[in-house]
């Protein structure tokens, strides 16, 4: 094969130019520290980049932004739990304090004041946000769990639960208000007189009264439940195509009656409502706003109830009975902040003596005061599987600053502010209200505690309770004090009349001081029940905080991992890139050379 010298100059400069491409190639890779910059240059380089840069991004997001949300969420929720905890313990710390039968009402009046203080501070603190999100409100994160303001908000049919320990002891000195200064009437020992009821203290206090000729409240009304003889049981018959319970039968016995009948649920439940069939011997099927349902037949007080689930499965079943509060001549049925002190004294002399199951109603202090024999049957009742024993429903629009808002314990009801002519139905305040991110894959994690977990309604009512009893016994000892300077220079009858008046202030001022010492020492039980709830609301953060710190440890080598794989699988190795780079130029200036060369003879050297 002949070899001319423009073949020799064309491999020449295409060897030249190789060579010049594989310095480029070395000079790129340690510019950019990567072993290739286009696709095109190694397919399965690039390919398996994609997949651990996208391993590394989610890894990252779920290490560095999920996890640490979620983390900071939990924190504030800690910090607010200790808080709570802290506040509950320096209550029972005063109560029991208050507990020493030798302090004056002075000390007693400074005691209740510290713990009433630490009682508003229990309460803001359900206030704490993180980002101006509220922790404690679930979903409704842009609402606050208590009233920032006194305002008017009307809530209607509040369900409060209660069970039969929840039965306390009212104790009402009558006769207090007749003691005078002057003794105009002179009020005798006879006519003071210590009643000790059955009571229901409600959440709330000052509810709506009902303006009506007999002073009733229709809007109140207590319901109190009984399992049936054989508790409801339901076996599913029937599915839709989505899983969902079609038909379902119903099985129950109440009495010497057994019940057995089918009922048909809606595949989907778009909006709380009734349905128009009637099932079995005359149960009507009420759709819950969170998917549930409720067989109900009502009978005049009475009714037979069955709640069913989402999976068709009953979760609760009873009897229930239905009360409202009952006119007894001459007390009136209902206590209302306009009632005179000889109606209420009326109310607590009827209580005591009425042999009916009745309860009276004292909207100003929100309390049911009970019968002894309405007492004795709720005392007995006995406690339900997902179900209160006891509930009253009530009406409130008038709020005052710290009180809970009612949607974060209570099913209730109030009015939409978009659309007057509809209503917004909450369901109890936890349903569905369960905040969770996603740290990992298929993980997640639960950050909220929910307000039901951690507050209650019982220590702002405990504080009320304290304050109107101590206010009670300061009111009778500044009338104590001043009917003793009006006997400064009495003589004959009046002299008698105001040692007569001030005998019976010093018995009423025994039974007042009785039930604040009494009080405050039941009021140690109560802060610990709610500190008990504190204390498990902190075991589950803390739980869940350790949780989320196990698999923070672990998404923390799994990006460790990751990015070393994604590092071997992109990234140069430089000593051997620089010594790749240092061969790729000696060759190409040796080309160069030997080329320079080659070109330096030709034919005309031999002309």
């Amino acid at each position: 094969m002949r070899i001319t010298n423009r073949i020799m100059q064309n491999n020449a400069m295409y060897n030249i130019n190789q060579n010049k491409i594989k310095e480029d190639k070395y000079n790129t890779q340690m510019a950019t520290n990567k072993k290739i910059n286009r696709a095109s240059e190694d397919p399965i380089v690039a390919i398996r980049a994609l997949r651990l840069r996208s391993n590394v991004s989610e890894l990252t997001q779920y290490y560095e932004k999920n996890s640490k949300d979620a983390e900071s969420w939990l924190k504030v929720t800690e910090d607010a739990l200790s808080t709570v905890t802290e506040l509950l313990t320096g209550a029972i710390a005063q109560a029991n304090k208050g507990a020493n039968k030798e302090l004056t009402t002075t000390d007693l009046s400074a005691i209740i004041t510290e713990m009433s203080e630490l009682a508003d501070e229990y309460y803001a603190t359900g206030n704490v946000d993180y980002g101006g999100r509220y922790v404690f409100t679930g979903y409704r994160t842009d609402t606050s769990l208590t009233f920032t303001d006194k305002t008017t908000l009307e809530y209607t049919d509040i369900h409060d639960g209660f069970n039969a320990a929840d039965i306390d002891e009212l104790v009402h000195i009558t006769g207090v208000s007749g003691v005078d200064t002057n003794a105009t009437p002179v009020t005798t020992e006879a006519n003071i007189d210590r009643q000790a009821l059955g009571r229901i203290r409600l959440s709330y206090d000052k509810l709506d009264e009902e303006d009506t000729a007999d002073n009733t409240a229709a809007n109140v009304t207590l319901k109190y439940r009984e399992s049936f003889t054989v508790p409801a049981t339901t076996s599913i018959k029937e599915q839709y195509d989505n899983g969902n319970p079609k038909t379902v039968q119903v099985s129950f016995t109440d009495g010497g009656t057994t019940e057995v009948f089918d009922v048909t649920l809606p595949e989907v439940v778009t909006e709380e409502g009734d349905d128009s069939t009637t099932y079995g011997t005359g149960f009507s099927l009420h759709r819950n706003s969170d998917g549930t349902f409720r067989l109900e037949k009502k009978s005049g007080a009475d009714s037979q109830v069955v709640n069913i689930s989402t999976n068709g499965a009953v979760y609760s079943s009873y009897k229930e009975t239905s009360l409202q509060p009952q006119t007894a001549t001459p007390a009136p049925a209902v206590i209302t902040s306009t009632s005179s002190a000889d109606e209420i004294d009326n109310v607590y002399k009827a209580a005591a003596t009425s042999t009916d199951q009745t309860f009276w109603l004292n909207t100003d202090t929100g309390e049911l005061i009970l019968s002894e024999s309405l007492r004795q049957k709720l005392v007995a009742l006995e406690d339900l599987n997902n179900a209160d024993s006891i509930e009253v429903t009530y009406n409130k629009s008038q709020w005052n600053k710290g009180d809970i808002r009612p949607e974060n314990l209570f099913e209730c009801t109030t009015p939409n502010p978009s659309d007057s002519t509809k209503k917004i139905h909450y369901n109890g305040g936890s349903y569905g209200h369960t905040m969770s991110y996603d740290v990992g894959y298929s993980q997640q994690i639960d950050v909220n505690t929910q307000a039901s977990d951690v507050f209650t309604t019982d220590v702002k009512r405990s504080m009320d309770d304290l304050k109107s009893a101590l206010s009670k016994l300061e009111t009778l000892e500044r009338t104590m004090a001043q009917i003793k300077a009006n006997m400064e220079g009495e003589t004959g009858t009046k002299l008698d009349e105001l040692r007569t008046e001030y005998a019976a202030a010093q018995k009423a001022q025994a039974y007042l001081r009785q039930d604040v010492q009494d009080q405050l020492e039941h009021k140690i039980t109560q802060m610990q029940k709610a500190l008990d709830v504190a204390n498990l609301a902190v075991t589950q953060n803390g739980m869940r905080s350790r949780r989320l710190e196990l698999i923070q440890n672990r998404l923390q080598n799994q990006v460790t991992t990751f990015k070393t794989l994604q590092s071997d699988n992109e990234d140069i190795d430089m000593a051997e890139t620089a010594t790749n780079l240092m061969t790729a130029q000696t060759i190409y200036n040796a080309s160069l050379q030997a080329t320079g060369k080659i070109s330096q003879n030709s034919l005309l050297d031999y002309v």
